[in-house]
């Protein structure tokens, strides 16, 4: 199954991103029944069933004394205070819709509620881009 990712206000010349957990990593994926999951796609492979969040961000955020970084808020309820738990979500699909680029990160390695992911390989986060085999682990 394609899947799309779509930022919440669309823009006439930011089109969705595509992708497939069966291109990327083999795995077979539902979307959860109804909007009353914590999760918004399950992917099985073999015997596994995982719990993926999306969030999508549409540009880099550049802040005063600060370098261009993607913000994604791994957060739900009112103001996006609530944290997930491992209960709810095994991983975070993060996508930069500016660049269709993913960051594929385990809960245990989202420990805030905004992630703030820079370019380079200097980033803390740099080895989970693209990182679509850790779902087959």
């Amino acid at each position: 199954m394609v899947w799309q990712v779509m930022p919440v206000e669309m823009h006439a010349e930011q089109p969705p991103i595509s992708f497939s957990t069966q291109s990327r990593c083999g795995c077979d994926d539902r979307p959860p029944f109804g909007d009353n999951e914590p999760f918004d796609l399950m992917v099985n492979k073999g015997d596994r069933f995982l719990c993926l969040q999306i969030k999508s961000t549409l540009t880099q955020h550049s802040y005063k004394c600060n370098r261009p970084n993607y913000q994604f808020q791994l957060a739900h309820g009112p103001s996006s205070k609530k944290r997930y738990t491992a209960d709810q979500v095994d991983f975070f699909v993060c996508c930069a819709l500016d660049t269709q680029r993913f960051w594929i990160l385990p809960f245990e390695a989202a420990t805030v509620t905004t992630l703030k992911i820079y370019n380079g390989v200097d980033s803390k986060f740099h080895r989970y881009e693209d990182a679509w085999i850790l779902l087959e682990k």
